[in-house]
């Protein structure tokens, strides 16, 4: 018989790892070995696939292993395989699937019971095709039902139990290949009695927690700093050969190294790092150089000063977007909350330290465990409501659609407008208005973004949204588009036509033809009462303070032409505090005036 949903995974970069709730706490799952983690490497040998461990030793077997895949979830990469008996090619979707086949086989073969759900994490920067092609590893692997779950949100999650009174603080999580940073606020159920989140509790919650911001890179990680290190020793080999070899100048080590061999001093480098305690240890490693018929041994000497200038490049962007998370809130957080890996790096935290000397930083919970736990628990919160946690993520990253506007009577193309701002809560829905660009036109086709650019092509492609089913009629008949993201993160989306509804499917092919336009002014008045919407959404307001908002709406619709749905669904799906100060409240109104004031001017500009 399954056990529905009660455990968590961390489907990560460099390792994995898997959690379960026994009905009364949280326990990691110690897998066959000893080990709790398990390396996210697949090797194919004479018809085996073979996970973990071995598959990781072998990682310089370039034709049969496969690491890192995480990295390439969500992308066309094809892996072609030679496991010495066939060739084939494999994709990041189906070399996931078999990490979690691998979990999911030791957590069944520790309860003798068939597990078919699970709550996977996935970094917080995922876009919709990387979390999409997540769920599907997940339903490759045999689970049936899967919830996707942001990893820093994850690590709040089990972080929860040791907080006594309301805290805001910072998750950095650095992996393998990805980086996020949250801003969150966790309260203790003590607290959320007739607070911000009381009608939205769970009868017996232990705890809440609210992500309010979110930035990342989805290509950062410890894998970028390990290449780093590898560079330099590049470098510095050429330097030796060069110097003290006789080898001519134009010999360059990276060029003459084979992929083995590349892959070989890589896991050395990893290992040293593993090994490095940040007290001034030093490594030899040894290097072999083949130079025509000549081949002798070089040696490498990898120290503290080699380390911390090879992760400078990383830190320093982590870095930038954890300010940026750091400025955007009204309170300065207390904690940093180090999740991942790579943040066990002694450096990373003396460098942490140095810039932000006021936060705590707080590692008490393994962060190779961490993301995993809270997985579980939130599992278990789920489905079995042993432990009921609250939890209110945000979208990620701006969702909307690629247009063409005409500004001053001069056509643009490719520009982004966003339809769902980033770091909206999900459940998120929203509307927007397109028009048919020719008449008797009967199928639209909008181009789908996930990004911070104003320019639409410098953001992720998620396909082309077709509608079909449209009713002939005159050149620009407005369609009414909604956006949706449910709770795993996933996009979703709907078109009506004077109320009746349309056909609606993604695809990846574009038909430019089809595309469709936007008046000038009405894209500059949207833009600027989302920013307005934005703001809004951070605060609530009591029925009177309400309705002073609502009259100014009116006015936003009367002069610029909001539907009146986009503002019903705007009322729907903002969240309300009770709280909040009256300079506060009184903020909101005042950034509304400011709003339209400038929505006026620009559009005497532009118009």
């Amino acid at each position: 018989m399954g056990v529905s949903i009660r455990i968590g995974i961390d489907l990560g970069t460099t390792n994995s790892c898997i959690a379960y709730h026994d009905g009364k706490r949280v326990q990691v799952l110690t897998l066959e070995g000893g080990n709790k983690t398990l390396p996210s490497c697949v090797m194919y040998d004479h018809g085996k696939v073979i996970v973990g461990r071995k598959a990781y030793e072998n990682r310089y077997k370039t034709k049969q292993v496969i690491y890192s895949t995480k990295r390439d979830i969500g992308t066309d990469t094809v892996y072609h395989i030679d496991d010495g008996d066939s060739q084939f090619d494999v994709t990041p979707i189906e070399v996931s699937a078999e990490i979690l086949k691998e979990l999911k086989r030791q957590v069944e073969n520790k309860f003798q019971s068939e597990f078919t759900g699970a709550v996977i994490t996935v970094p917080a920067y995922f876009n919709d095709r990387q979390k999409r092609d997540t769920l599907q590893a997940g339903h490759l692997a045999g689970f049936k039902d899967v919830r996707l779950l942001a990893e820093p949100s994850a690590a709040a999650l089990s972080y929860t139990k040791n907080v006594k009174n309301t805290e805001r603080a910072v998750v950095y999580d650095l992996g393998g290949g990805t980086f996020d940073v949250s801003l969150i606020d966790i309260i203790p159920a003590t607290q959320m009695a007739g607070g911000i989140f009381a009608q939205y509790t769970k009868g017996n919650s232990v705890a809440t927690v609210q992500v309010i911001q979110i930035e990342g890179n989805n290509k950062l990680g410890g894998d970028d700093f390990d290449r780093a290190v590898y560079r330099d020793l590049c470098r510095e080999v050429t330097k030796i050969c060069r110097d003290e070899h006789g080898v001519s100048q134009n010999f360059n080590f990276a060029k003459a190294v084979s992929a083995e061999q590349r892959e070989r001093l890589i896991l050395n480098i990893e290992s040293s790092k593993k090994l490095y305690d940040g007290a001034g240890m030093m490594f030899m490693i040894p290097v072999t150089v083949k130079t025509g018929t000549d081949e002798f041994e070089v040696k490498y000497q990898l120290n503290g000063e080699i380390f911390k200038k090879c992760f400078m490049s990383i830190f320093e962007e982590t870095i930038q977007r954890f300010d940026k998370v750091i400025q955007t809130s009204d309170r300065k957080p207390t904690r940093i909350i180090l999740i991942g890996g790579s943040t066990k790096f002694p450096v990373l935290k003396q460098l942490i330290h140095e810039v932000y000397p006021d936060m705590d930083i707080y590692d008490a919970i393994s962060p190779d465990y961490s993301v995993a736990i809270g997985a579980a628990i939130m599992a278990a919160s789920d489905i079995a409501n042993i432990a009921p946690i609250n939890l209110f993520d945000v979208v990620p990253q701006n969702i909307g659609i690629g247009i063409e506007k005409i500004t001053m009577g001069v056509q643009k193309s490719d520009v982004f407008k966003v339809v769902i701002p980033k770091n909206s809560q999900i459940p998120a829905s929203y509307f927007t208005v397109v028009e048919t660009e020719y008449p008797e036109q009967t199928e639209a086709v909008l181009n789908i973004y996930e990004g911070d650019s104003i320019v639409a092509s410098e953001n992720a492609f998620l396909g082309n949204m077709v509608i079909s089913n449209i009713k002939p009629g005159a050149k620009r008949t407005p369609i009414m588009v909604r956006l949706s993201v449910d709770i795993n993160g996933l996009l979703e989306m709907s078109a009506t036509q004077n109320d009746i509804e349309c056909k609606v499917k993604l695809v990846n092919v574009v038909k430019s033809s089809d595309r469709v336009k936007e008046d000038a002014a009405d894209s500059l008045a949207h833009r600027k009462y989302s920013r307005y919407n934005k703001l809004l959404s951070r605060f609530t307001l009591t029925d009177g303070e309400k309705k002073i908002l609502e009259e100014q709406e009116r006015v936003f619709e009367d002069k610029h032409d909001f539907t009146t749905a986009y503002l019903e669904v705007v009322r729907k799906y903002q969240r309300i505090s009770l709280d909040d100060t009256e300079a506060k409240r009184m903020s909101i109104v005042e950034e509304g005036e400011k709003g339209y004031t400038e929505m006026q001017d620009s559009l005497k500009i532009e118009g």
